[in-house]
Order: C-alpha cells, then structure tokens, then sequence
C-alpha cells in the first residue's frame, strides 16, 4: 500500500485539527457511548417481547421509551417506528397512528425537497461516529411505516386516511429512486478523497468483504419496488373504487405486483381480471401474513489497513446485517367450506438486504475517514511529543467512540405471505400455518388463528406471526365495503395507460 496516503504526512493540516477535536470531544465521551447502547438495550428487549408474542408487553415497553425520547431529535424516529409497530400488534391502532405521525412528522421534509444530510452532521459522525447521525429511516422502513399505518386507517373504519397513506407510500418509492437512482462519488468519498484518505484501497474491501457475503444471495426489487405496498394499495382501490380511475390505477398496482413476485400471479389473476371489467363480482378477505422479524445489525470490530503514522492498521467498527431465520413460510386460510394456500408476497428480507449493500460503501467510507482521522490525530500528537495528555485523551476518545450505528426496524416483518378467499356467509374464519400450525390452536378450534368478517362485504386481515415460538398472533380486520361491482368494463385506451 502507497505511503504517500498517510494520514501523519498531513500532520500540519489534520494533526491539530484532528487533537484539538479529541480533546474537546473527549469530554463528551459519556454522551457519545451512552445513547446507542441504550437503544441496543431497548432493541434487545422489545424484540424479545414480540418474539414471544407479548405484544402487549411490548407496546408498553417501546411506548415508554418513545416517550422518554421524544426529546431525542437524533434517535427518536427509530423508536417511534418500534412504537407503532409494536401497538399494530398489540391492537391499538389508535396509539399505532399517533406513533407513525410522529415519524412521518420527521421524515417528511425529506421527501423530494430536502438534503439527507448537513456538512456539520457529517463532521460530527467523522469525529465520533454514526451514531450521531439523525436517524431519518431507510428507504425500505420509509415506503413500510405508511404502508402499515394504512392498516391502521382502515382498521378503524377511517378509508380516506387510508387512501392518503397508500399515497404516500408510492411517493416514498419515487423519492427513493429519484434521490438513490443515481450513480457517483458520495459526499463522503470526496471528503475523503480531498484529505487523503484512501477508502477505496482494494485492502479494506478485502478486510471487510467476508463479513457482507450474505448479502450476495440476497436481490431486491427494482426500483424500491415494494410488492405488498403495491398489493395492498391495489386490492384496497378495487373494493373502494368509485370511479373508473380506481379501477386502472388498480389494474395499475397488481401488474406491478405480478411483475416483481410472478409467485403471486395465482392470486393477483383474479383480481386483475376484476379491474378490468367493471369490479369485484362478489364480496372478497385478503389476508396477509406478515411473519418472522426483518433483519438486525450486530457490530463487528476490526483492523482495517489505512497506513496512519508509524502503523498501518487502525481498528474501526462496522455494522453487519443479520439475516433472523425464525419464521413460518406457510399457511392456510378456509372459510365457508373454502380451503386455500398462501403465496409468498413479498420478501422483506431482500428489501432491507438490497437497500444495505447499497449504502454499504458509504457506511465503510465513513467509517474509514472517520478512524483514519482520528488515529492521524493521535500519531501526531505523539510525534510532537509536548503533551502526553493529548496522546493520552486521543487514545481514548478512539477506543470509547468505536462504535457501529446498529439502528433499524426490526419489528418488521421478514416475509410477507397472501391468500384471496370469498368473504364466507357465515363470517367465520380459521388459518392454520406451516401447515401443522405453531400456537396450538384458538378457542378450540385446532387453529391457530380465528377471526370473523361481516358477511357480504370485503375485507382486508393482517395476521401477524412475528416468530414460530409466538404464543398467538396478532389479527387486525378492517372492512373494506361492498364495492362497486357496476362500473363498467375498462376501455381499451384506459388498459394501455394502465399497462404504461
């Protein structure tokens, strides 16, 4: 590796720099440690809760600390996004809502009109660490929290809100490919490069590559396509539809669906057949399953090589993505003598997977400058030898600000399943999962799940199984209406524009 990149060559520009930011942040140290392992501590907690299935339990707990870190203008979109989730499950879709409007409150200037991120935040992750980044949600958990608290909306009889929800989740998706669509040196790599920080050394990516192979096996959708966001949206639009605009822009979501998840054709075909020609002939249940947990980032600490004075290795800590393989990838629904089998819908794993070895290269890059930096720092200090307590304080502040940002969603799911039954006559439904079922049955009836729908009108259940070992899941029924069977069959000319 060329010596010609080393940071203490720079020691007149990034020496006294890089030790008087030690020095002056050294005295924070208790603040720059002390928030994210309380996160991690809460993010250990509530997925415990909800792996178990104590979902009320977990509502308190992630709707406590909610709370307390309302004030956190850094952290807290993370915890409302846990809050909101964690009270969909326990039931009070009241609570979920209030908790994804303050997310949404967050990350709304976000969309479309502001930077992701300020020169002075960029500074202050360099000089600490990620951590100390506002947390403003992946694209991935932006285009989900709407998406879920459409749930909410419609499980409270509130279909407008509904509408707008949905709304907002395409537009998240569009925001997301106009702002990440891109390609182009980062912010950070030019920083970086501006100061002589080598981080695209073939030798980091090599010392880092073992620990992302996983996410080689796993692609996401094109586009930041979301096949449930689309699915839900476009079920939603053909039981409500009041014009024959719904029904193309339904006819519009479900063959984006087919053509990202052709798993999903079996259940799609119906529906899309029924867009096109006027409606739904008879009242419809859509039951998802939103089973297992999305993956969750654990920290792994290495020395990478980024020559910095009289060493060539500067330890650095990375976050790494981890795949939870607990879940149920099966299920059955029946209902008026009805029997039918779930097809995968979408898989969450694979969003969240896509979108982090997406920004992986920035999270090195950063992470890089940032040890590189403060190793410069300290060789420095220790070269010009008039001050051990500088050497001292640079030491430290590197040891206690090694730290990888491990925030991310991980109430959501892992997998997202669905199946299309008639609403039966009696509104009595039972589904069953992995085929032998998990929870040992409900109320008696050798199911896992049981719920009723009034009869002759069409609805949307979320049944929710966050973990194989869940005492029960989680059911959320919304009515959706009769719909409007009547509206005529779609024109040739409103096909092709559905098509485009």
């Amino acid at each position: 590796m060329r010596r010609g990149v080393s940071i203490a060559g720079r020691a007149g520009r990034v020496g006294r720099v890089g030790r008087l930011a030690c020095l002056l942040c050294a005295a924070a140290l208790p603040a720059a440690g002390g928030c994210q392992s309380g996160y991690r501590d809460f993010a250990r907690s509530v997925d415990a809760s909800i792996a178990a299935g104590d979902y009320r339990g977990a509502a308190s707990l992630a709707t406590a600390r909610a709370e307390k870190k309302s004030g956190d203008r850094i952290n807290r979109v993370v915890y409302n996004l846990e809050a909101a989730r964690a009270a969909q499950l326990a039931g009070d879709y009241a609570a979920s809502r209030d908790f994804f409007e303050r997310a949404h409150d967050d990350v709304r200037p976000y969309l479309d009109e502001k930077a992701e991120a300020k020169i002075t935040e960029a500074g202050a992750t360099t000089l600490v660490n990620q951590t100390t980044a506002i947390y403003r949600a992946t694209p991935v958990e932006r285009i989900m929290a709407p998406t879920l608290d459409a749930l909410n909306a419609m499980a409270m009889g509130d279909l407008d809100a509904a509408r707008v929800r949905l709304n907002l989740a395409r537009d998240w998706q569009q925001d997301a490919v106009r702002r990440y669509g891109k390609a182009g040196a980062s912010e950070i790599e030019r920083d970086a490069a501006a100061r002589g920080v080598p981080v695209r050394e073939e030798g980091v990516m090599a010392a880092v590559a073992p620990y992302y192979s996983n996410l080689q096996d796993l692609s996401g959708y094109a586009d930041y396509g979301n096949p449930f966001a689309s699915h839900l949206r476009g079920v939603f639009l053909l039981a409500t539809a009041s014009d024959a605009g719904d029904l193309e822009r339904a006819r519009f979501e479900l063959r984006q669906v087919v053509a990202m998840e052709p798993s999903a054709e079996p259940v799609v075909t119906p529906d899309l057949e029924a867009a096109a020609s006027g409606g739904l002939s008879g009242p419809v249940v859509w039951v998802y399953f939103l089973t297992g947990r999305a993956p969750s980032l654990e920290e792994i600490r290495l020395d990478i090589p980024i020559p910095a004075g009289n060493v060539n290795y500067v330890a650095a800590a990375f976050p790494r993505l981890v795949i939870n393989p607990d879940g149920v990838f099966s299920a059955r629904v029946s209902g008026g003598g009805d029997s039918v089998g779930t097809v995968e819908l979408a898989d969450v794993d694979a969003m969240v997977a896509a979108d982090f070895r997406r920004r992986l290269p920035t999270i090195v890059m950063q992470e890089v400058l940032s040890s590189a930096l403060k190793a410069g720092a300290t060789y420095a200090a220790s070269r010009e030898g008039r001050d051990g307590w500088a050497q001292l304080a640079g030491i430290l502040y590197q040891a206690l600000t090694t730290a990888a940002d491990l925030r991310s969603w991980r109430s959501l799911p892992k997998r997202v399943l669905v199946a299309r039954v008639a609403t039966p006559p009696d509104g009595r439904m039972s589904a069953w999962f992995g085929g032998g079922g998990v929870g040992g049955g409900a109320g008696g009836s050798g199911a896992d799940a049981t719920w009723t729908v009034r009869p002759g009108t069409s609805h949307i259940v979320v049944v929710s199984l966050p973990s194989s070992a869940s005492r029960a899941a989680s059911v959320l029924t919304a009515e959706l209406g009769v719909g409007q069977p009547s509206l005529g069959t779609l024109s040739e000319e409103a096909v092709d524009d559905a098509d485009d």
